[in-house]
């Protein structure tokens, strides 16, 4: 449930230019505010005003005539926002010109893809049956009445209304919906117009599912086809991964490259792997992280780590060590033998930098920004060669989701935006913006997206297994088997009992079966590094969620938590360590 939440505001729109520290750099002031931030994803602020939050552009316009009871949330480019005094169901969904795409009618709304909208309606329940409880008031309980569910690229009206006994979970699979039934437990697969294609497995089966782009087998080898069963790419590859944003990593049985959606070799095929940015502009299209971090990515040879540009020539040949190496876009950090702090940036400048107590990397920057603190908590920024940005004398810093608007946290009420002016050559652009479909009352179809990960084959799944593989190497060195080579989670025999049948310890993907040791673990990925250990941090999870099925309670936290992480691990780490530590009052 959203919390309600009324505060004081005033708007100040000002237009004044102010000039970085940092030569290269530009900041033209756009206006002053009170109180303000970015929905989450976006470059759309949210401003607190007197009658409620307020959704606002850039240049200060309001998106909508509409205030807000809580701070709305920002989705595949459209907004999640509830009404002030709208009640128990008063959430609905708009876009950046403002069109009302999913009526505030809703207790809660669930973004199953960029198309795919999922609103539940709400009823007053008892804590003897409920499915949402009030974050501010422990004895108030909800009971899902009805499910809409929502194709916006088909307008905006449900294409489908269900019982609850009819909805438990969803999930979006290459160009089909695949519906779990709470009381049958079938799974159904629903095309576009909710018309159904039969049953499947597994809530992310694809066996109904067709993609933009699908992995082909020919001779031993992979290639590309488009939806059409047209050749993209001929089969040149012993295995073709998952694509992230434009472009996929390719394996040629002995070394790893990066392809884009025309098939053409970005990188080359001569790494051991290749690194993911986590700190890039936000792609509404898929919502997803790519490996391209400001025109350079990140590549591995022999555990040492370099950087390649988008033309596939090494900017900074692998020659450090990666396991020391904190890796943000384009730019990593590591601390040498003399306890030095470097920043190693892909165009292969290494600067040694002091003076900080901390450093971070801006979120949606790619590398390029990194929020530094001194002594005395005072915040400022530098940029990917350590270049002063911004001195340490403010609050803090945001930037908005396309990396191009910088809020600063002048004081606790004077924040002040900027537009930011990136150094040249460096191709932080991010995607652009959506098109927004048309109003309700002239529904027409949104804009394709982005196409969706290619299927894996029996051969291609190596990067997404590995991937895993890599996290529960992650959570084995964690727990102390850093030695031991990761393993499939086993079941732990379970003690004998002489009057009554052994109960078997759930099957976890750690091997642990105490609650408050995966809490902990979870906790502790999440205050190192949130967006590298997502992963591991996910399959914690779960674990922790068999562990718990028995307390209703912990397992409500959980599920919130779980969602946070999911969907922004960095942006979301400290919101989700404050739930988890709820949880352990519950154990």
């Amino acid at each position: 449930m959203k919390k309600l939440c009324l505060l004081l505001a005033l708007v100040l729109c000002l237009a004044v230019a102010a000039q970085a520290l940092a030569s290269d750099w530009t900041f033209t002031e756009l206006g002053v505010y009170e109180d303000a931030q970015f929905v989450s994803d976006s470059n759309l602020l949210c401003v607190r005003t007197n009658d409620g939050y307020r959704v606002c552009r850039v240049n200060g316009e309001s998106v909508t005539a509409d205030a807000y009871g809580s701070r709305p949330e920002g989705a595949f480019g459209y907004v999640i926002a509830s009404r002030v005094n709208g009640g128990l169901n008063a959430a609905g969904v708009f876009d950046e010109l403002g069109n009302v795409l999913v009526p505030y009618q809703y207790g809660d709304i669930e973004f199953l893809s960029r198309d795919w909208v999922v609103g539940f309606k709400l009823k007053e329940a008892t804590a003897e049956q409920y499915d949402y409880t009030a974050w501010l008031d422990s004895d108030a309980y909800f009971l899902i009445d009805t499910v809409d569910v929502y194709n916006l690229a088909k307008g905006a009206t449900p294409v489908a209304t269900l019982t609850r006994s009819q909805y438990k979970d969803a999930a979006v699979v290459g160009n089909v919906l695949n519906i779990e039934d709470r009381s049958t437990g079938t799974i159904t697969s629903y095309d576009a117009d909710f018309n159904a294609l039969g049953t499947v497995d597994y809530t992310f089966s694809d066996d109904y599912a067709t993609y933009d782009l699908t992995a082909y087998r020919d001779n031993g080898r992979y290639g590309l086809k488009d939806a059409a069963g047209n050749v993209v790419m001929e089969p040149s590859y012993y295995s073709i991964n998952d694509f992230y944003g434009d472009y996929a990593t390719v394996y040629t049985g002995e070394k790893y490259g990066l392809i884009d959606r025309t098939g053409k070799l970005v990188v080359p095929t001569m790494y051991d792997s290749i690194r993911r940015d986590y700190y890039g502009p936000y792609d509404p299209a898929t919502g997803e992280e790519s490996y391209n971090a400001a025109g350079y990515f990140a590549v591995v040879s022999d555990d040492k780590l370099g950087f390649v540009n988008e033309q596939g020539v090494e900017t900074c040949p692998p020659k450090y060590a990666e396991s020391i190496m904190d890796v943000y876009g384009a730019v990593a950090k590591y601390t040498d033998m003399e306890n030095q702090i470097h920043l190693l940036a892909a165009d292969g400048v290494d600067t040694v930098v002091t003076g900080y107590e901390s450093i971070y990397c801006l979120d949606y920057s790619s590398g390029m920004l990194l929020k530094v603190n001194d002594a005395n908590y005072n915040s400022g920024l530098i940029d990917w060669h350590g270049n002063v940005v911004f001195d340490c004398a403010y609050n803090g810093f945001e930037l908005s989701g396309d990396g191009r608007y910088l809020l600063v946290s002048v004081s606790y009420d004077e924040y002040r935006l900027y537009e930011v002016g990136y150094p040249t050559g460096a191709a932080v652009a991010a995607p652009a913006a959506p098109e927004a479909p048309a109003a309700p009352e002239a529904p027409a179809a949104v804009e394709a997206p982005a196409a969706p990960e290619a299927p894996k084959s029996e051969d291609a799944a190596s990067v997404e297994t590995q991937s895993v593989e890599d996290a529960r190497a992650v959570i084995n060195n964690l727990l102390g088997r850093g030695g031991e080579k990761a393993q499939e989670p086993k079941e732990e025999p379970a003690a004998e009992a002489p009057e009554a049948p052994a109960v078997e310890a759930p099957a976890t993907n750690s091997g642990l079966t105490d609650p408050k040791a995966v809490l902990g673990a979870v906790v502790t990925l999440l205050e190192s590094d949130a967006a590298a250990n997502k992963t591991a941090i996910l399959l914690l999870m779960d674990d922790l969620a068999v562990l718990t099925a028995d307390n209703a309670s912990a397992g409500t936290i959980i599920t919130s938590a779980r969602t946070l992480i999911d969907t922004a691990a960095a942006a979301n780490a400290s919101a989700a360590v404050t739930l988890l530590r709820a949880v352990e009052t519950l154990l």
